[in-house]
């Protein structure tokens, strides 16, 4: 067995509403397998957002240690985090974020050229299914289409988790599992960890673990035998 790629033990993490302490995680332990699609599931405000940033080194803990391939991120200096970011950890958001200015094309080559990567970034758009698309700006794509633009970036620094938070939620139903198959077939091909944060009961389905959140701690993990492709979710 190989270790867990991310281990988290006794996270909290205390926001500050004015003056009134605000608990957004409460205790949590947590570990993920290596090469694993887990979804993450909660109501909102139950702390999902929060424990993916945490992560992803975006925000930091109150108490309890984070641990990301080997490494604490939670004794880390700035500059050993600007790394991490660089170099282990993609993101893939609900409203996309893509630089509206640049074509599909230039937007992975701005990650791929940050990160020092020598991913081919054609290729990565090809594998999303938008090679034919490379040359349009954002505003010329679909929804659709531009979360799979969205996804190339991420993989253009060959990251070794990819945190998604509701990746599918701005999309229509048919989009949206298109999405998740693309997020399926290059976990499968690639072995990479996706991490997924949801609200949606359904896309457990597709998930190896399903880590259910409530008020700031974990109140259950499951592990799924038989995952579901995409298009065999019962919604």
């Amino acid at each position: 067995m190989s270790s867990p790629l991310v281990v988290l033990e006794n996270v909290t993490k205390t926001y500050m509403l004015g003056e009134i302490p605000v608990e957004a995680l409460r205790g949590v332990d947590l570990e993920l397998a290596r090469g694993e699609v887990v979804v993450l599931l909660g109501p909102s405000g139950s702390g999902k957002t929060t424990l993916i940033n945490i992560i992803g080194g975006l925000d930091t803990p109150t108490t309890g240690t984070v641990t990301v391939a080997g490494q604490d991120i939670t004794t880390a200096r700035e500059d050993q985090l600007t790394r991490f970011r660089r170099n282990t950890v993609s993101f893939i958001f609900q409203s996309f974020n893509l630089v509206p200015t640049l074509t599909a094309r230039e937007n992975v080559e701005l990650v791929a050229e940050i990160s020092n990567s020598q991913s081919d970034c054609l290729d990565l758009l090809r594998r999303v299914g938008l090679g034919e698309r490379a040359d349009h700006f954002p505003h010329q794509l679909s929804g659709g289409e531009q979360q799979r633009v969205a996804i190339a970036r991420a993989l253009a620094k060959d990251p070794l988790l990819l945190l998604g938070d509701e990746p599918t939620g701005n999309l229509d139903f048919r989009t949206g599992v298109a999405v998740l198959e693309v997020l399926r077939e290059i976990n499968r091909s690639d072995g990479l960890t996706l991490l997924l944060v949801t609200h949606n009961e359904a896309i457990s389905q597709m998930a190896d673990t399903v880590v259910r959140l409530r008020s700031g701690q974990v109140v259950d993990v499951q592990e799924n035998e038989s995952p579901l492709p995409a298009s065999k979710i019962r919604w």
